[in-house]
């Protein structure tokens, strides 16, 4: 018959068999092999942001003739890792708290709890995040025990801390708003704010929003605050702004328990002040996923780093559902770039192929020596410049597109063609232009040996896409076409074309007005 008030059992067992006869004694420790039930009856009783007080049966094990321990585990809804669970170990006796992983041996310095006749109540602190579910789960042992075999099955319950002001405000970077001049009103422009939006796990409340204000103060000294006239998840959007004013931006994080504490500020320089743009951000796309090269061009007049003034580069990445030309509403990252650099590789960490993502750049300039009663004037930028060039790192594999004759003599052809972005970054090395005469006005086979011009990328774009064959033949069909040459290899040739030079005395034939080609006429001395 099984006894519980028994703390041991005595067992003698007998063994028999042709060699003799044997028996063992055995002493059993009732008290520390019991497994309890399940702790029921798991409510809250009180709850903050930050904590919660739990409160707990454990039936019939309430009379149990020695001390239980308890352990309580949890976890919230924005952990990573679903399998690990925040423990700590607790009794009637007071002591420091220790917290282990759910592997760990047991420990025997535990934290006090507190109990009345029919419950336990246990205040679990420190919680990390407000507003947010917490799955806990309690278990029960034998103060006896020893092993984690010996726990009870856990009684559980889920509950939702409470609410509180957001975390923090977004970043934001030196560099992070874009001015687009009004085209009806040259005084007038548009100013778009970035920032890098927050996590749901800092937001911390219902009704989550960005604020985004500059404010004036008016001839009369009255402060006026404005508001963006759009707002969404990365950006504000301010109308109609005077070009000859510098504005200071205030970003904060609100909920319906009020603001953050701190905000982010951006600068807005006035045009006079504002930073020369960096020009011609290409964007090259890998077969790697994730992995970008970018490269651009500085201004003219970008000045170098110096003793008490620090030039560099800020490079921005915006995760986005479509491409340009939408607007990104989604993840804003950056990195910083020294000034002397052209040329960047990003690799986007947790890349999405079902994403675009958008690239874009500012120059920046800050003061080593802080001017301490105006600091605004310590920092300057150019604001935001989008990509405006995407290409695939398969570049040899490219033709030059829309190649055709513009102008026609009897010893010479102009030949145009678009200069594509890829051309202008430095990854085009050189023009090529293939050209013979033909067998007839027909057919594309040479009549004798193919010639070449070779071209520069500086001379075409010094020159805007175009050159011309000289020393030909009157009346005379030639085949015509061009290839790049870039640091990868030779590129595909054009889609050839057939034209015949004009006879004798045949003057000009004009396909395009293009100013430039009678200056390149008139310097080859060509005039019949």
């Amino acid at each position: 018959m099984y006894r519980q008030p028994y703390e041991y059992y005595n067992f003698r067992l007998f063994g028999q068999n042709a060699l003799g006869n044997v028996s063992t004694f055995i002493n059993f420790h009732h008290y520390a092999n019991i497994i309890p039930a399940s702790p029921i009856n798991i409510t809250v009783v009180d709850k903050t942001e930050s904590s919660v007080m739990l409160r707990w049966s454990v039936g019939t094990m309430t009379n149990f003739p020695r001390e239980l321990i308890h352990k309580i585990e949890y976890k919230s809804q924005w952990d990573s890792n679903p399998e690990y669970w925040q423990s700590i170990n607790i009794s009637d006796t007071c002591s420091s708290p220790i917290w282990f992983n759910k592997t760990n041996i047991f420990l025997d310095n535990m934290k006090c709890q507190e109990r009345d006749d029919e419950f336990y109540y246990f205040n679990v602190t420190d919680l990390k995040y407000p507003f947010t579910h917490y799955d806990f789960r309690i278990y029960v042992r034998s103060s006896l025990a020893r092993g984690e075999d010996k726990w009870s099955p856990p009684g559980s319950i889920i509950l939702k801390t409470k609410p509180s002001i957001p975390r923090r405000p977004p970043r934001t970077d030196i560099g992070s708003f874009e001015c687009i001049k009004s085209a009806i009103d040259q005084t007038k422009r548009d100013v778009f704010i970035y920032w890098q939006k927050i996590d749901d796990s800092e937001k911390c409340g219902d009704s989550f929003e960005y604020r985004a204000y500059y404010i004036l103060n008016t001839t009369q000294n009255e402060t006026t605050i404005h508001y963006s006239n759009e707002i969404y998840e990365n950006y504000a959007k301010f109308q109609g702004l005077n070009t000859s004013v510098g504005y200071n931006f205030t970003v904060y994080s609100s909920n319906n328990e009020g603001l953050s504490t701190e905000y982010s500020t951006i600068y807005v320089p006035s045009e006079s002040e504002i930073l020369e743009k960096p020009i011609f951000l290409t964007k090259m796309v890998f077969d790697q996923q994730g992995v970008f090269e970018l490269s651009w061009k500085s201004n003219s007049t970008t000045k170098s780093s110096t003793s008490d003034e620090l030039n560099y580069y800020t490079v921005f990445w915006c995760e986005n559902v479509k491409g340009l030309p939408y607007q990104c509403n989604g993840y804003v990252n950056w990195t910083h770039v020294p000034g002397s650099e052209f040329r960047y590789n990003v690799t986007i960490l947790n890349y999405n192929a079902n994403n675009h993502y958008q690239f874009a750049i500012s120059a920046n300039s800050r003061r080593l020596l802080s001017n301490e009663s105006n600091p605004l004037n310590n920092f300057n930028s150019s604001g935001m410049v989008w990509e405006s060039c995407t290409i695939q790192n398969n570049i040899t594999a490219r033709k030059i597109e829309n190649v055709w004759v513009n102008v026609i003599g009897s010893t010479f052809i102009g030949l145009k063609w678009n200069i594509d972005c890829t051309d202008r970054i430095g990854l085009v090395g050189e023009y090529q232009i293939f050209y013979c005469t033909v067998v007839s006005k027909t057919s594309n086979i040479c009549n004798g040996s193919m010639l070449s011009k070779t071209m520069s990328r500086e001379a075409a774009q010094k020159e805007g896409g175009f050159t011309l064959l000289t020393n030909l033949k009157p009346y005379t069909t030639y085949i015509v076409s061009i290839a790049i040459s870039t640091n990868y290899g030779k590129g595909i040739h054009s889609d050839p074309l057939l034209v015949t030079t004009l006879g004798l005395g045949g003057g000009w034939y004009f396909k395009q007005e293009y100013p430039k080609i009678i200056q390149q006429i008139m310097k080859h001395n060509l005039y019949f």
